[in-house]
């Protein structure tokens, strides 16, 4: 990921593949232009039952992450009703949306595979037609200590919606972001898969030391 995305300051990533050698530099834009939106999160009154437990998914910064199990957001452990959601200031997100947590901490990015509302210290950015989500995706990623140092706040720190608008990035054509997201998703493909091997392996080794054992 460090050398096939430019360096701060740099527009031209240190490796590239064979036919996108010749392509030229990849373009700064701020992440207002490569977005339809950016879309605020909230939380209903939690002391208003009938908002919680419903059918709209509501993810946090705690269920995300910056690795490869934390790529996809498929469910959350908390749903909001209806009425929790008109009653907040929540948003609800399209699939292949990129949410990126603004605090507590900055930085961390997933992927919702299906539509869900996020808390206010989530931001849901929905990419342009232009813009990959799976390769924005992962410039977020790369991008994490810059976006950390421009966090502001004296309890801890946030990412301002203004300031996240104006942040930039370097970006190729399409079909660039198209070989670089492949080529990183299918390696946290594999991540994924050698990661529930490794679980299943602690599972037996946990069942068999119970029963090699004395109780």
């Amino acid at each position: 990921m460090q050398q096939l995305f430019p360096a701060e300051g740099e527009t031209t990533p240190r490796l590239r593949f064979p036919e996108f050698r010749e392509a030229g530099a990849w373009e700064v834009q701020t992440i207002d232009q490569l977005a339809s939106k950016i879309a605020q999160g909230g939380t209903p009154k939690t002391s208003i039952p009938k908002y919680w437990n419903g059918d709209i998914p509501w993810i946090t910064p705690a269920e995300m992450g910056e690795d490869a199990a934390h790529h996809y957001a498929e469910t959350t452990h908390r749903t909001i009703s209806r009425e929790g959601f008109e009653n907040s200031s929540t948003e609800l997100l399209p699939v292949n949306s990129v949410i990126i947590s603004s605090r507590a901490p900055i930085g961390y990015v997933t992927i919702n595979k299906i539509e869900m509302a996020t808390n206010q210290g989530c931001k849901g950015i929905v990419p342009k037609k232009n813009t990959y989500h799976e390769f924005f995706y992962f410039s977020l990623i790369v991008a994490k200590q810059r976006l950390n140092d421009l966090g502001a706040g004296a309890g801890f720190k946030e990412i301002s919606t203004s300031t996240l608008k104006a942040f930039q990035i370097s970006i190729p054509k399409h079909i660039e972001q198209q070989k670089i997201a492949h080529c990183l998703s299918s390696l946290d493909e594999v991540i994924g898969l050698e990661s529930h091997k490794l679980d299943a392996l602690k599972n037996l080794k946990k069942g068999l030391m119970q029963q090699l054992f004395p109780q």
